[in-house]
């Protein structure tokens, strides 16, 4: 059995890489395939990536782009491609395996979310099937990157795109993450420099349109010139362009203000390393992270996807767009953010037609109060959309908004789930179904937190106790190829894949290279024993079996000799 827990973090990655490898030799079998990605900024560097990868491989594509994966989406899929047509589902599809298993073409799945049911893909690489969390330690453009990377050395210069899926999923340069950024630096195709983590631009128009980070001068002329007149930097000049000791002191002025927060998580957004995309048509990581967010707002999709892949005919619309894009926002901010509601462990804003609810949970819960989980309820075309954000603080302290999220949204007809410190959901409009979900939400918070102060099995204010869905127990059943000839012969990928039928709800098959594996997920500790046993022994049945059958082929070359 294989306990990913207890390995380092080297070993991991390592394990990830070999589900990259089957990955990438099970799409190469194919010579049509559906690409399916979605629609944020971690979703299309996702699918520049693996556009870029099917190309240099000469496999005809198809790419379909979707906010979220569900049964008008799965039909769709089953209607335009052919059952021989391969599906690789980038940066989305862990959470929809109800749906997916609809499907009856082969699937590959390459995403960061969390899993949710028993899998009908192929090959899944997730790194939460191999001890990684998926929130902040590899992006699904990471992920993707790898595939393509395992599929050919060359790929390699795709690392810089991975790079940016990586920064506009807001996640941290470690684990899995600092090894791909290690392979875009020794490839030369990006170069990195310390300072205030912000986009390109003269230094007025960079605080006049950034919300990273949000300050009390953002968007405030007269401030933001008294701010740089008292620092003696010229307001014209380009931020790139400025010495080392002026960025240390705009860094140093940044953080000043950021102090009152004390949150980590703010001072972390700010300031740091800046990357440079030195094979992309926008060098700045943060301006071409921030043009994919614009272009995903809009539905420009096609744009977003042109200037990943090297055309500069979209360059200036892709700016133009961009600005438009943070200019709002300010604006947007400095109107809804005053109007948040606070409740006993959440806080909330609720509107209509908001202008990206995402962009407002992130800047709340940074850059205005990181005391509380924050959620960002937007209602519009009929249904009410969820953005909720925590902080790593937050989630040391027991929070995980992905359990949270679905629990409340399912408890008044809706749906949600993503990672524990930030989680999306629909639900049905109204402000009382709105009001009905915060204060469920409100609740299960509450508890999650005092279970982690506390060590209690049950929070106060429920009496049934019945929070959440249960934590899961989980088990592994690993089968290695030992022998040369069980290697050429794939044996343990034939096992798992005959045992597959056996597999309870939660349970996930993952084939790799010279070894394959059957993860187990269940409440009760019986069940998941007497699947673990079953298992075992159709196992040995099946190993029985082909012993038989190739002793029987053995006697009777023997007696026709």
């Amino acid at each position: 059995m294989v306990n990913y827990q207890s390995m380092p973090e080297s070993e991991k990655i390592r394990h990830l890489k070999k589900h990259a490898d089957s990955a990438a030799r099970f799409i190469k079998q194919h010579s049509h395939v559906c690409l399916v990605t979605h629609n944020d900024s971690d979703g299309l560097t996702s699918a520049a990536i693996m556009i870029q990868a099917l190309r240099r491989e000469g496999i005809t594509y198809y790419h379909k782009i979707f906010p979220k994966l569900d049964a008008s989406v799965v039909f769709s899929l089953a209607s335009s491609f052919p059952e021989d047509f391969l599906i690789i589902f980038c940066d989305i599809g862990s959470g929809q395996s109800e749906y997916l298993s609809e499907l009856p073409n082969p699937m590959v799945i390459l995403d960061h979310h969390v899993p949710v049911g028993k899998t009908p893909a192929k090959v899944v690489v997730n790194p939460m099937n191999v001890g990684l969390e998926g929130s902040y330690m590899i992006s699904g453009a990471g992920v993707t990157y790898l595939t393509a990377r395992a599929m050919r050395d060359e790929n390699v210069d795709l690392s810089s795109l991975a790079v940016a899926g990586i920064i506009g999923d807001r996640q941290l340069m470690v684990a899995a993450n600092a090894d791909i950024l290690a392979q875009a630096k020794e490839a030369g195709v990006v170069v990195s420099r310390r300072g205030l983590k912000v986009g390109d631009g003269n230094l007025f128009d960079v605080f006049m349109r950034t919300t990273e980070p949000y300050l009390d001068i953002t968007g405030k002329p007269d401030d933001i010139r008294s701010f740089l007149s008292a620092l003696e930097l010229n307001e014209n000049k380009n931020i790139h362009d400025l010495n080392d000791d002026e960025m240390k002191r705009l860094c140093n002025a940044v953080l000043k203000k950021l102090e009152p927060l004390n949150s980590p998580d703010a001072v972390e957004a700010a300031v740091g390393d800046i990357y440079y995309l030195k094979n992309q048509l926008v060098e700045n990581v943060f301006d071409l992270a921030g043009i994919l967010d614009g272009c995903s707002k809009d539905d420009d999709f096609e744009a977003a996807i042109a200037l990943c892949l090297g055309d500069a005919s979209v360059i200036d619309k892709c700016f133009e767009n961009y600005r438009t894009v943070q200019e709002t926002l300010v604006t947007n901010l400095a109107s809804v953010l005053p109007t948040a509601q606070s409740l006993s462990n959440i806080s909330y804003i609720y509107g209509k037609d908001l202008h990206s609810a995402g962009s407002i949970s992130t800047t709340y819960i940074r850059y205005v109060n990181p005391s509380k989980p924050f959620v960002c309820l937007n209602e519009n075309d009929g249904i009410t959309r969820i953005s909720s954000r925590g902080t790593r603080g937050l989630i040391k302290n027991g929070l995980d908004l992905s359990v949270a999220v679905k629990a409340a949204a399912e408890s008044v007809g809706g749906t949600g789930g993503g990672h524990n410190i930030a989680s999306g959901g629909l639900l049905p409009p109204g402000k009382e179904v709105a009001e009905a979900f915060m204060l469920r939400l409100n609740e299960i918070v509450g508890i999650q937190l005092e279970k982690k102060s506390t060590g209690s099995k049950t929070g106060s204010g429920n009496s049934s106790g019945k929070v959440c869905p249960a934590v899961h127990m989980t088990g592994t059943i690993c089968f290695i190829d030992e022998t040369d000839d069980e290697k050429s012969d794939r044996t343990s990928e034939k096992l798992v894949t005959s045992l597959a039928p056996d597999n309870i709800y939660g349970t996930e098959t993952i084939i790799c290279d010279g070894y394959a594996e059957i993860s187990m997920k269940s409440d009760k500790i019986g069940s998941l024993l007497a699947t673990a046993d079953d298992l075992l022994m159709n196992a040995d049945g099946a190993v029985r079996v082909k012993k038989a059958s190739q002793d029987d082929g053995k006697t009777e070359d023997q007696n026709e000799t």
